[in-house]
């Protein structure tokens, strides 16, 4: 029998516990070796809601000090992520990183160069892509049913997400409604267009009450000439509804995707008002 894969799981904030631990114990060739995190009491959460027993960790820094795990799983907040990637390839450890990886394409090519350089594995997580709506959305684009991709226009209303992570409230570091959560349907719009040619506005709007801001419209040209729009609001104060909706604007046909209840339909030709 091969070894089981030693996993360590740094940051044990709510993603890792609710998606990343058990997505790994669900796998019997996987063995959580240990949990990192400067609370103590976000990785007793774990141990107890899991009956584990790994070691425990106050940072990344100490694990490695003690041990070499096959595989380090950041689940930390994104601006940690480019020196923490690197202090795990550097280390000999295949690296799994949360969304959003790093901050830049250039951050990115610097931890791919390492990566290749010593033989490991470095991932993303992007899970958006793999929940049903978006699978069948992309085998329409891909058989051609829509004929050439022109333009997608993604609107998320939501309400905001009053984690357990005091770090998200530092918008000057989070930039947490893009970079932590509006990033999932950035990179939808990435797996439907492919590369980006230029970023063609950006525009958010604070709500002075909170000081916080609460709504952003992107708009994203890509290579093919083709056009991603993003338009986000977190904030239940300013809306009546928590939907999402994605439009796809082709050449053939005209695909329209809505998160709840779901639903995907085509619709090809005039259709009378």
């Amino acid at each position: 029998m091969s070894p089981k894969i030693r996993v360590a799981i740094v940051g044990c904030g709510n993603i890792a516990r609710r998606a990343h631990v058990p997505a790994w114990l669900a796998n019997p060739q996987v063995e959580i070796l240990a949990l990192c995190d400067p609370s103590a009491e976000s990785k007793q959460q774990i141990l107890d809601r899991y009956n584990l027993t790994c070691a425990t960790f106050d940072s990344l820094n100490d694990l490695l000090k003690t041990d070499k795990p096959d595989v380090v799983d950041l689940c930390t907040p994104g601006f940690l992520h480019l020196a923490q990637a690197k202090q795990a390839l550097q280390a000999g450890c295949h690296v799994l990183v949360e969304k959003p990886p790093v901050p830049s394409v250039a951050d990115a090519k610097v931890l791919v160069a390492l990566a290749q350089a010593k033989g490991l594995k470095l991932g993303a997580t992007f899970n958006y892509r793999y929940r049903d709506l978006v699978i069948q959305l992309k085998q329409l684009a891909e058989r051609g049913d829509l004929g050439k991709l022109q333009k997608t226009y993604i609107t998320h209303h939501g309400p905001f997400i009053y984690g357990d992570a005091p770090w998200l409230w530092d918008e000057k570091r989070s930039k947490y409604l893009l970079w932590e959560f509006g990033i999932h349907f950035i990179d939808i719009l990435v797996h439907l267009h492919g590369p980006h040619k230029r970023i063609l506005h950006v525009l958010p709007f604070e709500q002075t009450s909170i000081n916080h801001t609460t709504d952003l419209e992107v708009s994203i040209e890509f290579e093919d000439d083709s056009v991603g729009r993003l338009e986000i609001t977190a904030d239940t104060t300013r809306h009546s509804s928590f939907f999402t909706h994605i439009n796809v604007y082709g050449s053939a046909a005209d695909a329209f995707v809505r998160w709840f209840p779901p639903s995907v339909q085509v619709v090809a030709g005039q259709v009378n008002p």
